[in-house]
């Protein structure tokens, strides 16, 4: 849905200023290797293919050159992680596949690799040089719609609801996912538990809020009688815009 102009101001914003070590210059036969990017949480639908492709990268592609992958995690070595990834002389990029076969349905499964860039064994002084992340099979389905009522958009926005929105849902573990909530290509997830608690994880709803870049949503709320009733704090890098009242109202026969 269409969104219109940011019509409040942040209500508090602040700026820090953190100290660092920089890092070291690169030795001299460094080719500059590093993962494309640095986390990896991915879902997998049952029927999928139980893989994980990580692009690593490099800046010198003079030369065929083969890398060393150092594992630090690995959830009840689910994971089958090569020892090495190769690049071809002239390519800039090469793949690590990561492989979980194995992986069960509603478990999250967690890895760490990094990596060992030259010839020497020195590790990467240049950034993502570990890389993590984790592999969810999970078996969603679509519901129907649902109405949803937004705080934020009401207060924040001043845009129109309620509003109808695409619903999966996963029965393990017990989550739904909001398709496109507040902007296209971005879901949102609610976690429930056993006593029908729901969770919002902090995730990303809006790529741009005015000026104040990403918007983000998390809270909490409970589910009863086929309504999931939210406290939802609404905010961006600068700061928070408040807490909002959200509720979605489930499919009449779920």
């Amino acid at each position: 849905m269409a969104l219109v102009a940011v019509s409040a101001l942040l209500t508090s914003s602040c700026t820090d200023e953190a100290e660092y070590t920089a890092a070291p210059a690169a030795a001299a036969d460094s080719t500059g290797v590093y993962f494309q990017t640095s986390s990896f949480n991915t879902e997998l639908a049952p029927s999928a293919e139980k893989i994980v492709n990580i692009t690593v990268n490099r800046t010198d592609a003079s030369r065929e050159q083969t890398v060393n992958i150092k594992t630090i995690r690995n959830d009840e070595n689910i994971f089958e992680i090569p020892s090495t990834v190769t690049f071809a002389a002239g390519q800039t990029t090469a793949t690590l596949t990561l492989k979980c076969q194995n992986a069960q349905l509603g478990t999250t499964y967690y890895f760490e690799l990094l990596l060992d860039t030259n010839d020497k064994g020195t590790y990467s002084v240049y950034t993502n040089q570990i890389a993590s992340g984790s592999v969810l099979v999970i078996d969603y389905q679509n519901i129907g719609q649902g109405t949803y009522t937004s705080g934020i958009l009401a207060n924040v926005f001043g845009a129109p609801d309620p509003f109808h929105v695409d619903i999966y849902e996963s029965k393990t573990p017990h989550w739904y996912k909001l398709v496109s909530l507040f902007e296209d290509g971005y879901d949102i997830v609610l976690k429930v538990d056993d006593n029908n608690n729901v969770t919002v994880p902090k995730q990303a709803c809006l790529s741009s809020v005015s000026t104040y870049g990403t918007g983000y949503i998390e809270g909490n709320g409970v589910l009863k009688d086929g309504k999931i009733t939210l406290s939802c704090a609404f905010t961006v890098s600068a700061g928070s815009f408040g807490t909002f009242t959200e509720v979605l109202e489930l499919p009449s026969d779920k």
